[in-house]
């Protein structure tokens, strides 16, 4: 049988969720990610996603050897301990992602940050997309559920607003990752990223995750990345605006935790603006 065909019929035999590394009886070790019951368009999200990370960073993604709407199979990536010279060739990659311009802030299909909705609607503006698709529907539903006070939920829709009316349109769409954190990162001889939430969107809001979780040896990333993506005046301020929606996700994804990180980082924007 060929490879194909053995995933495909392990993908049958399972019956629960599963994400880790698999042995085939042909030999070859593999990574599958399996779901029971996904959202609907959940892996077709990550697979699109895939794609087009591939049109900006074709050797920094692992192969997909397969694919069905309940999973994904990958190539096994080996890592290594991460160093400062990894940490440099990851901050290339990044800047090289960074670097590729589409047409529209957004996507053409439904979108998912870990297991929630995410609405990849296109649109012209960053500003706009930044407070209608990412900002407003989390810190709606972040309210509704009681997880967040009706004061600090004025305090983030006021400062998407004044995010909106003062953000440099003439910035292009560029191609994020969206989900970068250290866990979706793999330090290999290359590095590679994996469980991409991939839409086009202002660079920034990828920095505002790496800064967000500190991934190892910070100072030399943006050091290396800043010798190769621009990075206008005032980018530290809007590094901290754009994790307010990375923590209104870890609010909603962990029922309550993160708020005081959220109300913090919306009080340092305040302070900053």
């Amino acid at each position: 049988m060929t490879k194909t065909v053995i995933i495909k019929d392990f993908f049958l035999n399972l019956k629960s969720d599963f994400k880790g590394t698999v042995r085939l009886d042909s030999a070859d070790t593999i990574f599958v990610k399996f779901l029971a019951n996904p959202p609907s368009g959940f892996f077709e999200a990550e697979i699109n996603g895939y794609k087009l990370l591939k049109k900006a960073i074709p050797a920094n993604i692992p192969k997909i050897l397969f694919t069905c709407k309940n999973g994904i199979a990958l190539e096994l990536v080996q890592s290594r301990p991460v160093d400062i010279t990894s940490i440099h060739k990851l901050a290339e990659v990044v800047a090289a992602l960074h670097s590729f311009e589409v047409d529209k802030y957004g996507a053409n299909w439904k979108g998912f940050i870990g297991p929630l909705y995410m609405d990849n609607t296109p649109k012209q503006g960053y500003g706009e997309y930044f407070l209608t698709n990412r900002i407003e529907p989390y810190v709606k539903t972040a309210y509704d559920t009681g997880l967040i006070s009706n004061n600090l939920k004025e305090k983030i829709l006021q400062i998407a607003i004044d995010f909106k009316d003062g953000y440099d349109e003439s910035n292009t769409p560029r191609i994020v990752h969206g989900d970068l954190w250290n866990g979706n990162i793999i330090f290999s001889d290359e590095p590679y990223v994996i469980d991409p939430a991939a839409y086009a969107a202002d660079p920034e809001i990828d920095l505002a995750m790496i800064h967000l979780f500190n991934i190892p040896y910070l100072t030399e990333f943006m050091a290396t990345y800043k010798t190769i993506a621009l990075l206008k005046e005032g980018y530290e301020y809007r590094i901290l605006v754009n994790q307010l929606f990375y923590l209104l996700v870890h609010v909603l994804l962990f029922e309550g935790h993160y708020v005081n990180e959220l109300n913090s980082v919306a009080d340092r924007c305040i302070t900053q603006k």
